[in-house]
């Protein structure tokens, strides 16, 4: 949802309590996801819902970096 922009998803994922901080196998997040795809509002929300802005991939590479690699 955070990657493809559903707002609407994750505001619900989040009421429900989901972990917003939960990585795939390589260690990424839904707030990197938002944030390389330019999502600023899915971003917010997932921040303000504690996401970790510092947590990195397995290659070191935090949400911010992925947000500037991508433009955003």
């Amino acid at each position: 949802a955070a990657k493809n922009g559903h707002v609407d998803i994750v505001k619900r994922l989040i009421n429900a309590g989901a972990d917003v901080n939960k990585c795939t196998v390589d260690q990424t997040t839904a707030l990197m996801l938002a944030a390389k795809n330019g999502h600023v509002d899915i971003v917010k929300r997932l921040i303000n819902a504690g996401a970790d802005v510092n947590k990195c991939t397995v290659d070191q590479t935090t949400a911010l970096m992925l947000a500037a690699k991508n433009g955003h």
